[in-house]
C-alpha cells in the first residue's frame, strides 16, 4: 500500500483570507471587544485550506504522516515593526528590510537601545548563513493567540 507524508506550512489564522464566519470575537482590553481580523493575509489560502482538509479526508489511511510547520512568534520580537523605530524616533509601519549598514547608520535601531550590541552582532552573522538583512513585519503568529492557530478545517479530523 502506497503511503503519504504530508507537510503543511503556515495554514495559521493570520495569513489566511478568512470569512468573516471564521472570525471569532476576542477581547481587547478594559472590557473591550472587535472581531479578529488576520494580520498578513495572503489571497486564496481560506480556500486552500479547504483543499488541504478535502484531500486529507479523502486520502485516510494513505496519510502515512502529517506534520505542521508553523510561524511563531513573542510579541516583542526583532521581525515586528514595535521592536524599530526610525532615526527620527517614528514607528515602522510597512513590511521593511534592515540591514546592518542602516543599523549602524542609525536608518533603523530598536526601541531597547540595550539591545543594539546584540542586534550588531546578530546582523554581522547573518552571511555565515547565506543572508544579509533582516525583514520586518507586522506582529503575526503570536504565541497562544487565535492568529498562531491553525486553520480550523485544516486539522478537524486528524485524531
Amino acid at each position: 500500500m502506497q503511503t503519504i507524508q504530508l507537510s503543511i506550512i503556515d495554514a495559521q489564522n493570520d495569513f489566511l483570507d478568512l470569512p468573516e464566519s471564521y472570525c471569532p470575537i476576542i477581547p481587547t482590553g478594559n472590557l473591550a471587544e472587535t472581531r479578529y481580523k488576520p494580520s498578513m493575509m495572503v489571497a486564496g489560502s481560506h480556500e486552500d485550506c479547504l483543499r488541504i482538509a478535502q484531500f486529507i479526508d479523502q486520502a485516510g489511511n494513505h496519510l502515512s504522516r502529517i506534520e505542521l510547520f508553523m510561524d511563531t512568534h513573542q510579541v516583542l520580537d526583532m521581525d515586528h515593526y514595535g521592536f524599530w523605530i526610525k532615526a527620527d524616533g517614528s514607528s515602522l509601519t510597512n513590511p521593511t528590510r534592515i540591514t546592518l549598514i542602516d543599523v549602524e547608520s542609525g536608518t533603523y535601531l530598536p526601541r531597547m537601545q540595550h539591545k543594539l550590541p546584540y542586534i550588531i552582532e546578530y546582523l554581522k552573522a547573518l552571511p555565515s548563513v547565506g543572508a544579509d538583512a533582516i525583514y520586518v513585519w507586522p506582529e503575526h503568529c503570536i504565541w497562544g493567540t487565535f492568529g498562531h492557530n491553525i486553520h480550523t478545517d485544516s486539522y478537524r479530523d486528524w485524531e
